[in-house]
C-alpha cells in the first residue's frame, strides 16, 4: 500500500479477489500489505514503545490478566493483535493508555510489509494466521473500559455545560452582593459572621455570594 497510488483512500480499495491482488502485485511487487479493519470485520490494538505502549501494556495486563491469544505481530516500533469485531456491542476506537490505541477503522500495516525504519512487520510465531492460530474475541475488560470511558467524557462535558449555567446564574447575584456591600449597615452584619482573615476584601463578590 504505502507505493500504490490511487484516488481514494487506499483502505476503501480492500479486497479478497485473488485475481485483483495478483494484478496489484504484478505492478508494484514491492508494495506494503494492509488489512482494512472494518471490512475484514476486525479491530486492532496498536501498542507504540515510543509513546510509553510498553509501560502502559504491564498496566494493563497487571489488573486485566494477560491479552488473549489472537493474530500478533510485530511493527517498527511495538506490535499490533487483532481481534474478532464484537457483534451487537458498542465499540468505539479509543486511546486506552499512552501509547496503547483501540483500532476500529482504517487499517494496519501487516506482514511482511517493510517498516520505515527498515525492519520487517513479523507474525509472532505463537499467534499467526499462517500456522493456522485462530482470532479471539474482543475481551469483556476491554469493552467496559471502552464504555467506562465514554462516560468519563460524558461526565466532563456535563459538568463543563452545568459550570457555564451555574456562572450564567451566579452574575446578577454577584452583582448584586457587590451593591448591597457598599451599605455599611450590611457590612456590619456580615463582618459579624467572622469570615475567613485571609480574606479581608469585602468586594470580593465571588467570596461572599459563595459563603
Amino acid at each position: 500500500t504505502d507505493t500504490v497510488t490511487q484516488t481514494r483512500p487506499l483502505c476503501r480499495s480492500a479486497t479478497t479477489n485473488a485475481d485483483l491482488i495478483t494484478d496489484w502485485f504484478l505492478q508494484h511487487p514491492t508494495a506494503n500489505i494492509g488489512i482494512e479493519l472494518e471490512k475484514s470485520g476486525l479491530v486492532a490494538i496498536d501498542i507504540d514503545y515510543r509513546t510509553g505502549g510498553e509501560e502502559s501494556e504491564y498496566g494493563l495486563t497487571r489488573e486485566h490478566g494477560p491479552w488473549p491469544d489472537s493474530w500478533t505481530h510485530q511493527t517498527g516500533n511495538g506490535w499490533h493483535q487483532l481481534f474478532v469485531r464484537p457483534v451487537g456491542k458498542s465499540i468505539k476506537p479509543r486511546k486506552l493508555a499512552p501509547g496503547v490505541d483501540l483500532m476500529i477503522s482504517g487499517y494496519v500495516v501487516s506482514p511482511p510489509s517493510i517498516h520505515t525504519f527498515g525492519t520487517h512487520y513479523v507474525w509472532d510465531s505463537d499467534a499467526s494466521p499462517l500456522e493456522g492460530h485462530p482470532l479471539a474475541q474482543v475481551p469483556d475488560w476491554l469493552i467496559d473500559e471502552i464504555n467506562r470511558g465514554d462516560v468519563g467524557l460524558l461526565s466532563s462535558q456535563l459538568v463543563q455545560k452545568l459550570d457555564c449555567e451555574v456562572q450564567r446564574l451566579i452574575e446578577p447575584s454577584a452583582r448584586l452582593t457587590n451593591r448591597l456591600l457598599t451599605d455599611q449597615t450590611f457590612a456590619d452584619v456580615w463582618m459579624k459572621q467572622k469570615p475567613s482573615p485571609k480574606r479581608t476584601d469585602l468586594s470580593d463578590s465571588g467570596w461572599c455570594f459563595t459563603l
